[in-house]
């Protein structure tokens, strides 16, 4: 008789671990459009696996992406989004349900928070020092000697998600300031070390200082929300231009006399 139950145990526990593992959750995510922390997934007692949809993304920029989130290491890419046209997926974050490897549920989410959680955090005065990869210090809080003209960009450029990227940078380069304003480009943080800054500058043969956000202070500071994107800052560091295009050159020189001293 306990040989029996013995058995039966034995055959229950085999069963409910054959069920476990046959049951899994899919979650789709797009990573550019996506800074979402799992934590502010639904929860759910079945194991994760996230799938990127396969939109010019390459295995390099999600081993970026995994570096940066480490909670997103099962992340891989949806080759020619089969799984998504599988299971009907047409937005992200979606959450589908695997059971014995038929869909028993689908979740599609509204949007989740949309920034890590470093991105709460108040903005303090130091944040507002940024350095340039030269080590020169430029701060966003005191007011500046020069009206400066920056341009907001990512150090993944080029890429989908960053449009005209590389032809706006070369396009910054080679816009002629007046004397009583200085030329800046700022790089937001995500995904990206401070070597691939310098890559950039590098790469894009950026002839002017190169400041790296790493608190994603001004990025926050000035609502910027697209990249690449100019900003026009007076001495007290107000935007007085603000655009996804460059400034014509020939208003420079207006602005640049309009709001200093």
């Amino acid at each position: 008789m306990i040989r029996v139950l013995l058995l039966i145990t034995s055959l229950l526990l085999s069963f409910i671990a054959n069920a476990t593992d046959d049951s899994y959750e899919l979650v789709f995510i797009d990573m550019w459009g996506e800074y979402i922390p799992p934590s502010a997934l639904p929860k759910s007692e079945l194991p994760r696996r996230f799938i990127q949809l396969d939109m010019n993304v390459s295995q390099a920029d999600i081993d970026r992406f995994v570096k940066t989130y480490p909670p997103y290491s099962s992340l891989k890419i949806d080759i020619n989004n089969k799984l998504a046209f599988q299971y009907g997926v047409r937005r992200t974050p979606t959450i589908v349900q695997i059971k014995q490897g038929e869909m028993v549920n689908k979740v599609e989410l509204g949007e989740l928070p949309s920034l890590p959680s470093s991105e709460h955090q108040p903005i303090t005065a130091h944040h507002l020092i940024v350095n340039a990869l030269s080590g020169t210090q430029y701060g966003f809080k005191v007011r500046s000697k020069n009206i400066r003209l920056i341009l907001f960009s990512d150090a993944l450029c080029p890429a989908r998600h960053l449009p005209h990227c590389e032809h706006k940078a070369m396009q910054h380069n080679e816009i002629r300031i007046p004397d009583n304003m200085e030329k800046l480009t700022v790089i937001k943080p995500f995904y990206v070390s401070l070597e691939d800054v310098k890559s950039y500058q590098k790469r894009l043969r950026v002839n002017h200082p190169v400041l790296f956000d790493k608190h994603n202070a001004l990025f926050r500071r000035y609502g910027i929300t697209s990249l690449p994107y100019w900003l026009i800052l007076d001495n007290n560091n107000q935007v007085v231009y603000r655009s996804a295009k460059a400034p014509a050159q020939s208003d420079l020189a207006t602005y640049s006399s309009r709001h200093s001293d």
